[in-house]
């Protein structure tokens, strides 16, 4: 788990809400939600959880779509709160009678709204969908740091799946969040699908993570088969959901290869060796940064380890070390 948190990212929460307001065609002017809502002939509890969105998209506060993640989870209780009744008529009625409940309409509009936005052209090169993915420039997973997540538009066409933190199927008032949508690889995405996690990308800082590998006996390590490792959480256990749920002590146990050559390398470069080499290689015009790449063959430092995968990991073990 990393931090996703990069300056100026109000701003590119802004410039996503402009965007999408635009693209829902939402205004005082002309607002077709509105004509939605205000249609009698529709299911009037499905009207007000519409109108639960509209309102709170419009609002000085424009909370629904730029709610900070801590916020999301008051808001997505406030919904089922209110509309405690048609979510559990929802979960009650047979699989073919779901849909024509107030709270089956209003999760395939969001739904529908969620797709559409993301698959729209925003250009005739792009989607919404790429423009959004280029813009937060997200390369690794946030939740295993193991895959990178690329955005390409050329030939070879590829972008990060955004995962919603709080499922949209079970809470659709937030499908369109921004704080909501994770950029995230394929594995974690399946992996998670409709669970809940506790740990949101978002809120993590990025200079006192709270989940760290922790390593057993390290020094006694001979081979791969040797090494003992996990994943923990501080006192307050926050994250403990994202490591079962995204299975992440099992996905890195297949990295004990690239585990061991880290420490390999950490105990031949000891500190004081590390400074010396750190030094030689400022002779060749590289800075600290390039340095650590060099030997590490990763970033390091806490705001670069979306960069690249297993960033994270290499971190620990050098803190463990004392190199870092």
């Amino acid at each position: 788990m990393i931090s996703i948190i990069q300056p100026g990212i109000e701003l590119k929460a802004q410039e996503y809400y402009n965007k999408l307001i635009s693209w829902l065609n939402i205004s005082e002017k002309n607002n077709k939600l509105k004509t939605i809502i205000d249609d009698d002939n529709l299911d009037v509890n499905y009207r007000n959880m519409l109108r639960f969105v509209h309102d709170r998209i419009l609002s000085n506060q424009k909370d629904l779509i730029l709610a900070r993640p801590e916020q999301l989870c008051g808001i997505k209780n406030e919904f089922d709160s209110e509309f405690a009744k048609d979510k559990k008529r929802f979960y009650e009625a047979d699989n073919k009678s779901k849909n024509n409940t107030s709270f089956g309409m209003f999760k395939n509009r969001m739904q529908s709204y969620y797709e559409g936005f993301m698959n729209a052209k925003f250009n005739e090169k792009i989607t919404y969908g790429y423009w959004l993915s280029k813009m937060l420039n997200i390369r690794t997973c946030p939740y295993c740091n193991r895959n990178y997540t690329f955005t390409i538009n050329k030939d070879c066409k590829t972008r990060p799946e955004y995962d919603h933190f709080y499922p949209k199927s079970i809470y659709p008032c937030l499908a369109l969040s921004f704080y909501n949508l994770i950029p995230s690889c394929s594995v974690c995405n399946h992996l998670k699908k409709e669970k809940e996690i506790d740990l949101n990308p978002y809120l993590i800082n990025a200079e006192n993570n709270s989940i760290k590998f922790k390593f057993e006996d390290i020094e006694s390590v001979k081979t791969v088969a040797d090494i003992k490792f996990g994943l923990e959480c501080n006192e307050e256990h926050i994250g403990e959901k994202n490591i079962q749920v995204l299975g992440l002590n099992e996905l890195y146990s297949e990295h004990k290869d690239f585990i061991k050559e880290i420490m390999d390398k950490a105990i031949a470069y000891n500190l004081s060796y590390y400074d010396s080499l750190v030094e030689d290689f400022r002779g060749m015009g590289l800075d600290t940064q390039d340095i650590d790449n060099l030997i590490w063959g990763t970033y390091i430092d806490n705001s670069d380890l979306n960069k690249r995968p297993l960033s994270k990991l290499t971190r620990d073990i050098l803190k463990h070390y004392d190199i870092k």
